[in-house]
């Protein structure tokens, strides 16, 4: 929200450089951090990577994404938090070494 926008770019302003323009605080406020804003945007530069990597011929590595967003949804906590959300973790490793046993198993 605007409250917590303003008082990022108050904060990084606060440590920047001279040189450091607003709109790449804005930027970095708005999509740099890990909420579902900053994760979205953070998401879609990976499934471009991803996609642009699958269709390059010189490319060995098999890539896949795991959509964790849609595993647990993680609802804001208070201002200051910072509480990571461990609970699904081992959900998400089971999930994550499925896909790549299937994966395997299908090209192997």
């Amino acid at each position: 929200d605007n409250v917590i926008l303003r008082a990022c770019s108050d904060n990084i302003r606060a440590n920047a450089s001279d040189t450091t323009a607003d709109i790449d605080i804005a930027n970095y406020c708005m999509n740099g951090t890990f909420n579902d804003a900053g994760s979205g945007y953070l998401n879609e530069r990976l499934y471009r990577f991803v996609d642009k990597k699958q269709h390059d011929s010189k490319c060995r590595v098999k890539l896949h994404v795991l959509n964790d967003h849609d595993i647990q949804s993680c609802k804001y906590t208070p201002l200051g938090n910072a509480r990571h959300y461990h609970e699904m973790n081992l959900a998400r490793i089971r999930i994550l070494g499925n896909i790549m046993t299937c994966d395997e198993t299908v090209s192997g």
